[in-house]
């Protein structure tokens, strides 16, 4: 990752005192990490924060994105869906949907790159900080682990019942998959390069840190998320690659940090298989058969487990694209288009967010936002050419992306608040080289 700023005649703008607006919009920002993981009103509230705040700097938010290819990229998604939306109650041939047009169009307004344009209005804004942000979602996320995790709850978690923390199913394994990583990526280092000047204060950071490693792992643990599970080692197997070859050539600090990073991943691994060995068997255990009869093309005898019906839903799905691949079956379809395939479970969606799109919104939809992931990739690895950002958050960021992609093979995480707000908050966290960059240079 380069990481260095172009040369030029520019010079940053002197920065101005904080106003009213910056304030709440700030204050929104650090709501809004800390009640990702923990509660839908918390969430919704400090949105309702940021927008207010924004649109009090209407002139400069859209003279700002105004000239982002995102934005009328997003503006043409949300405009599609809207239409498609409306379009049922004059033409009754398509399908109908069970659910209310403002949840369904609320999902798609996530999805779009909309509400990442206002918080990241607030990421990047000078007084704000990527660090204590995160720091805030991690806190959120580890006091509503414990707040779910009463002894009677954990003497249920071991024995087998799923956690999942007043979220949906598989949410909380994301976040703690999240919240192990960047606590290797950002939190780890930190400490590591921090010049101490007392034992005491040195003890307890350790502590903390390993404290809130142990909440996060058994989260995972106990979600039994098998995605999430995989979206990890795919995340450290990245970051370890990473660390390996730039610790090993860098100063003393930098060696001593791949190997507190390798042991604290081997006691990971060591916890993960003491502890969490009979979940894991218990949850993979009619894996095996289910891929061996998709290698096989044997599709009669794919088993009734959490993968084989995830295998019957992508059949169906790709069955149905066939019949309407240009514009798809209409947003919100997918509830009741599986409901007809009388399942022997039921399934609101086809855990896999590109059929999805597909499905519902066709071909026309996938390129769509398709195009909208493409902007935020684009945008995120331009600003990290442009904006000295430190190397450990373009890490974080990337790999947070990754596993995040990841996981979205096989569920669908912008449906709910709690994964809309990681959805978000990602987005953001990728824009903010760049609009710093613009901001900076007065662009």
């Amino acid at each position: 990752m380069t990481n260095t700023k172009e040369s030029g005649t520019k010079t940053a703008p002197a920065r101005r005192a904080l106003n009213v607006s910056d304030r709440v919009g700030l204050f929104g920002l650090g709501a809004f990490a800390f009640f990702g993981p923990v509660g839908v009103t918390g969430i919704h509230g400090a949105l309702a924060l940021m927008v207010l705040a924004a649109l009090a700097q209407w002139g400069d938010f859209w003279r700002f994105w105004s000239r982002e290819p995102l934005a009328w990229l997003s503006l043409t998604a949300v405009a599609y869906v809207g239409a498609r939306l409306l379009w049922p109650l004059f033409s009754p041939d398509g399908a109908v949907d069970s659910r209310e047009l403002r949840d369904i169009f609320s999902d798609y307004v996530a999805l779009s790159g909309m509400l990442t344009m206002i918080v990241v209005w607030w990421l990047a804004r000078p007084g704000s900080s990527s660090g204590w942000v995160l720091a805030l979602a991690a806190l959120g996320f580890v006091l509503n682990v414990i707040r779910y995790s009463s002894p009677e709850a954990v003497r249920d978690y071991m024995a087998g019942a799923r956690a999942v923390f007043g979220q949906s199913l598989n949410g909380p394994g994301l976040f703690a998959a999240t919240v192990l990583i960047g606590l290797v990526v950002l939190a780890l280092p930190r400490l590591l390069n921090r010049p101490w000047t007392s034992a005491s204060r040195t003890l307890l950071s350790y502590t903390v840190l390993a404290f809130v490693f142990c909440v996060a792992l058994a989260a995972l643990v106990w979600n039994q998320s098998r995605s999430a599970w995989v979206a990890t080692v795919l995340g450290f197997a990245a970051v370890g690659a990473y660390r390996i070859y730039h610790g090993l050539k860098g100063r003393r600090s930098g060696r001593a940090g791949v190997v507190l990073a390798l042991v604290l991943v081997g006691a990971a691994a060591a916890a993960w298989f003491s502890v969490g060995r009979d979940l894991v068997t218990q949850r993979t255990a009619g894996d095996q058969e289910a891929i061996a009869a998709v290698l096989a093309g044997d599709w009669d005898q794919i088993p009734d487990t959490s993968l084989g019906f995830r295998v019957q839903l992508w059949r169906a799905g790709f069955s149905l694209l066939s019949q309407r691949p240009l514009l798809g079956w209409g947003p919100g379809s997918s509830d009741e288009l599986i409901d007809a395939l009388n399942l022997k479970q039921r399934f609101p969606h086809f855990h896999d967010v590109p059929l999805q799109l597909l499905v519902e919104l066709g071909v026309v939809g996938l390129a769509l936002f398709g195009g909208i992931l493409g902007a935020m990739a684009q945008r995120f690895v331009a600003g990290a050419r442009r904006v000295k950002e430190p190397a450990d958050y373009l890490l974080f960021t990337a790999v947070m992306a990754v596993i995040y992609l990841a996981v979205c093979l096989v569920q669908i995480r912008y449906d709910d608040p709690h994964g809309m707000f990681y959805l978000v908050m990602l987005g953001a966290l990728m824009l903010r080289p760049w609009v710093r960059y613009r901001r900076e240079d007065g662009l």
